[in-house]
């Protein structure tokens, strides 16, 4: 009689474990991602105002710092 790994393919066996596990987290969802998205931005923003010299730039990435921090009020 066969036993063990020998009664099923091994293949078959891993996934049917695989099925059977329950997911460690919950994939993200579209409002959570927006929302780290709009987190990475401010801050590649904020770290182009640290090295940037130009008065001009840095006024315009102020304003797009506002608009970011408007839509981050909304997930509050």
């Amino acid at each position: 009689m066969a036993r063990g790994w020998e009664s099923k393919s091994v293949e078959e066996q891993q996934t049917e474990k695989l099925s059977l596990r329950a997911p460690l987290f919950a994939p993200p969802t579209a409002r959570e991602q927006e929302r780290e998205s709009l987190i990475l931005q401010r801050k590649r923003i904020e770290s182009e105002m640290l090295a940037s010299t130009n008065p001009r730039f840095k006024a315009q990435q102020e304003k797009s710092l506002a608009f970011l921090d408007q839509k981050l009020e909304q997930f509050s």
